[in-house]
């Protein structure tokens, strides 16, 4: 907990000086977070591993399948008859 306008680089936790004042903000953010769904996401979320690992799927799917049917036509359709 801290005092934006008189420490905005948050260097001083107030929690420990207000813990009545910390509770009920506590307690709220609980409530609002039950009230709106919010999904806790742990002490160990890694933002940009999610994100990449989403851009990859996505790349996935818009492009293998394109790069499939290339290779398929590149290939005239002979792949696979080798093996025969």
């Amino acid at each position: 907990m801290y005092n934006i306008a008189a420490d905005p680089g948050e260097t001083k936790d107030l929690s420990k000086e207000y813990p009545q004042l910390f509770a009920e903000m506590i307690r709220d953010y609980e409530a609002y977070a039950k009230k709106c769904g919010v999904i806790d996401l742990g002490t160990d979320y890694e933002a940009h591993k999610v994100v990449l690992g989403k851009v990859i799927k996505m790349w996935m799917n818009a492009v293998l399948p394109w790069l499939i049917g290339l290779i398929l036509l590149l290939s005239d359709g002979d792949i696979g008859e080798e093996l025969d």
